[in-house]
């Protein structure tokens, strides 16, 4: 489904966060993600405690990177693709459809055929 605005948005990545069981997978910006630190960091906090393995990825300025990795206690890489998006389990993915932040707009999609394809591209996009 589509989903406007951000508290819609938070509420679903929120949502989101709370099912996964094994893997999390999130690629973003670094503004992006410090943008929604207080959902965020909060909710992988909770995903370490459940033993849950978490792959992220930021676009950005190297030193913003590397001062959020310090800061939130993460294990970001860094990486050129400016998209922004959310995988959970390789069964559901959320996708920020446009780079403005003032009104964020997110396609929610439980696909696990999908997510699962686009996962495994993300998780070979890391290891290069």
């Amino acid at each position: 489904g589509h989903i406007k605005g951000r508290p819609n948005v938070m509420s679903k990545l929120k949502e989101i966060f709370d099912k996964t069981q094994k893997e999390m997978f999130i690629c973003t910006s670094a503004d992006d993600f410090e943008n929604k630190a207080r959902m965020l960091v909060p909710s992988l906090e909770a995903l370490n405690k459940n033993d849950v393995r978490v792959k992220i990825a930021l676009s950005g300025a190297p030193e913003k990177i590397k001062k959020l990795n310090h800061k939130y206690n993460l294990k970001a890489k860094e990486t050129d693709n400016t998209g922004k998006f959310f995988i959970s389990d390789k069964k559901e993915a959320f996708f920020m459809i446009n780079k403005d932040l003032d009104e964020e707009v997110g396609i929610w999609l439980s696909s696990p055929h999908f997510a699962s394809s686009f996962a495994g591209m993300f998780d070979l996009h890391l290891r290069k």
